[in-house]
C-alpha cells in the first residue's frame, strides 16, 4: 500500500471515559437456527441461505443482517462477493468469514448497518473484505480478528478496506487483532473508539514493534506497511499535546472543548475541526494563532454553540500546525447530542416576510423579564450562523434587525432558546 496515500486517508482514534455497556443491535436481524455450523451463499437446502436455516420468512438475502447466537458454537461462512447488512454475535458464538475459492473479489462486503460482537464471541475475517458505512461495536470480552488465509504458501488474501467505519471497543478486554491483515482506509475514514493502550508502546525508533500489542489492540508484520503509528495517532512530531477533551453542556446546549500544549515554540496555528454523524466530512470551526513567546504548558478552551438541532453524534479534533508545515491531528472526541426540546408557539415574529430587514420578535403570553436571557440562533443558506444573546426585548430586537439587514434575501431559520424551551421559526427575507 502506498504510504503517501495513507497520510491523506488516516484512521483516527477516539477515546471516551464512558461506562462499558452492551452493544445495541441494529435493523431487523435474522437468526441462524440450524445446527449445521458450515454455511455458504447457496440457497439450496444444503447451502446457507435457505429459509430452513433462518428465522423469519423467505431465504436469507443480500443486504440483511445475520445473527448467530448458538452457545459457544463455531460457525464458518464462505461466500463470493456476498453483501451483508451486518453481523451480530452473541452467547459465545464465533464466526469465521472466508471464501470458497481464490478469486480476487472480496468474499464479503458489509455495509450500511452494524457489526456487534458480544462478550465471549470472536469474529474472524480471513479473506478480502470491504466494510463501509458501519458502526462496529465489540463488547468487553469479545474480539475481532483481521487476518489472512494462506494460498499455496502465499498469504496475500488479506485486504480489508474501511470507509466511514466507526469501531467502538467497550472495555479493556474488547480486542482488535490485525493479524497479517493489510488495512486500507478509504476516503470515508476509520475511527477506533476505546483503545486502552499508550502511544509510547507504538514505536521503536519511529516504527512499531513487530509483532506488538498495546492495550486491547494487537498486530503482526503486515500492519507496518501502513504505519500503525499513523492509524493510532502515535506520530512523533515537535508538538506535544498534553490532552484534548470535550464536554456537552446541557444548560445552553453547547460543547466545551479543552486542550493543552506542553510547548508552543514549534506551533504556528491551532485549528478546531468538527464532523457530524460520521468522520467523512470535516469542517474548520475555529482557528487560533499560537503564542510562540509562551513558555511551558499552555491550556485553551473553546465553546461550540452552533450545534445541530436534531440529536446526533458530533466529533471534534484539533489540528496543530508546526512552523515547518507539519500537521498533527489529535485524538477524536465524540459527544452524543440530545435532540432540541421544541415547545409550542411561544414567539411571534413580524413582519414575515420581512422587507428591507425590518423585523421584531416578542413572546405571546410571557413577560420577557421572567425569561432572564434569550438566545436566538440565525442560520440557513442565506446567512452565516450567528447567535444573539439578550436580557431585554429591546436589546434582542435591535441585534436581530441588524443581522437580518445584513443577510441575503431568502429563507432564514431562527432557533429561539429560553428557559421555557426551544422554538424554531422560518423567516422570509425579501
Amino acid at each position: 500500500m502506498n504510504k503517501g496515500i495513507l497520510l491523506g486517508l488516516l484512521a483516527w482514534l477516539c477515546m471516551e471515559n464512558s461506562l462499558w455497556a452492551q452493544c445495541a443491535e441494529c435493523g431487523s436481524p435474522r437468526t441462524y437456527t440450524s445446527s449445521v455450523t458450515s454455511l455458504n451463499d447457496g440457497s439450496n437446502p444444503s447451502g446457507g441461505l435457505n429459509v430452513s436455516r433462518w428465522s423469519g420468512s423467505g431465504n436469507f438475502s443480500t443486504g440483511q443482517i445475520a445473527k448467530f447466537s448458538g452457545n459457544n458454537q463455531n460457525y464458518t461462512w464462505t461466500a463470493s462477493n456476498f453483501n451483508l447488512g451486518g453481523i451480530i454475535l452473541s452467547n459465545g458464538a464465533d464466526l469465521t468469514l472466508d471464501r470458497g475459492n481464490n478469486g480476487d473479489d472480496p468474499g464479503f462486503t458489509i455495509s450500511d448497518g452494524c457489526i456487534v460482537v458480544g462478550s465471549g464471541s470472536v469474529l474472524q475475517m480471513v479473506y478480502i473484505t470491504e466494510l463501509s458505512n458501519l458502526r462496529i461495536c465489540v463488547e468487553d470480552g469479545g474480539s475481532i480478528v483481521f487476518d489472512q488465509r494462506n494460498i499455496n504458501g502465499n498469504a496475500d488474501r488479506n485486504d480489508f478496506t474501511f470507509s466511514n467505519v466507526i469501531i467502538d471497543l467497550q472495555g479493556p478486554d474488547a480486542e482488535l487483532n490485525f493479524g497479517d491483515a493489510d488495512i486500507k482506509v478509504a476516503s470515508g475514514g476509520l475511527v477506533i473508539d476505546g483503545w486502552t493502550g499508550d502511544e509510547r508502546e507504538l514505536y521503536e525508533n519511529t516504527d512499531p514493534p513487530i509483532p506488538g500489542k498495546s492495550g486491547n489492540i494487537s498486530w503482526t508484520n503486515e500492519i507496518q506497511l501502513l504505519s500503525l503509528c499513523e492509524i493510532l495517532n502515535g506520530r512523533v512530531l515537535p508538538i506535544e499535546l498534553a490532552y484534548f477533551q470535550t464536554q456537552f453542556l446541557e444548560e445552553d446546549r453547547s460543547v466545551l472543548l479543552e486542550w493543552a500544549i506542553l510547548t508552543e515554540k514549534n506551533t504556528e496555528w491551532v485549528e478546531i475541526e468538527r464532523s457530524v454523524d460520521g468522520v467523512e466530512r470535516w469542517e474548520k470551526i475555529k482557528e487560533i494563532k499560537a503564542d510562540n513567546q509562551a513558555e511551558g504548558f499552555q491550556s485553551y478552551a473553546f465553546t461550540d454553540r452552533l450545534l445541530p438541532l436534531t440529536g446526533s453524534n458530533i466529533y471534534y479534533r484539533v489540528r496543530l500546525i508546526a512552523k515547518d508545515g507539519t500537521h498533527y491531528i489529535s485524538q477524536l472526541s465524540r459527544e452524543a447530542l440530545p435532540p432540541s426540546f421544541q415547545t409550542g408557539k411561544l414567539w411571534h415574529i413580524y413582519p414575515n416576510p420581512s422587507f428591507g430587514g425590518e423585523v421584531r420578535i416578542q413572546p405571546y403570553d410571557q413577560d420577557f423579564s421572567k425569561l432572564e436571557e434569550v438566545q436566538v440562533r440565525i442560520f440557513g443558506k442565506y446567512a452565516q450562523d450567528q447567535i444573539l444573546s439578550a436580557k431585554s426585548l429591546e436589546e434582542l430586537n435591535s441585534k436581530l434587525a441588524l443581522e437580518i439587514q445584513r443577510s441575503t434575501p431568502g429563507m432564514l431559520i431562527l432557533e429561539i432558546q429560553s428557559k421555557q424551551g426551544v422554538e424554531v421559526i422560518k423567516l422570509i427575507r425579501k
